[in-house]
């Protein structure tokens, strides 16, 4: 449904219901939804989708961008594949929108993707790795 909405705002009904019937049906989808492992992926997926179709909407109401960023973080939260998705907003921009208008606009979905990356690399033990040095030698 959120793939049909966010078509339909794009381009039109015919494209919209036509594209999301291929996305609903494609069994290249088939596997995060019935792998037992892949939830995460569809839930990032429905969270990342349901942001930006808010972000499409951010100019009917401001609710809309405020639900948009809070559902951007439900998806960073989710998986960690859902980092590098706020390029969708500015290619969105550049495409469809005014880059030069909206870029403050798309600067949370940047820091947020920013701390979760942090977050990440500082509770994996990367960050002890590159920058903790060994207290003890190794014997040869």
């Amino acid at each position: 449904f959120l793939v049909y909405f966010i078509i339909k705002k794009i381009h039109g009904k015919k494209v919209a219901l036509l594209s999301s019937l291929i996305f609903a049906t494609h069994p290249i989808l088939s596997e995060s939804v019935t792998w037992i492992s892949g939830g995460p992926y569809a839930r990032y997926s429905f969270f990342f989708l349901l942001s930006f179709l808010f972000y499409i909407y951010k100019n009917r109401h401001k609710y809309f961008y405020a639900f948009s960023v809070l559902a951007f973080l439900l998806s960073l939260q989710n998986c960690e594949k859902a980092m590098p998705l706020f390029a969708i907003f500015i290619l969105y921009e550049m495409f469809f929108g005014e880059l030069r208008k909206n870029w403050k606009k798309i600067v949370p979905y940047f820091l947020l993707a920013l701390l979760y990356l942090l977050n990440i690399t500082i509770f994996t033990g990367l960050f002890l790795l590159f920058w903790m040095t060994p207290t003890t030698k190794h014997p040869r």
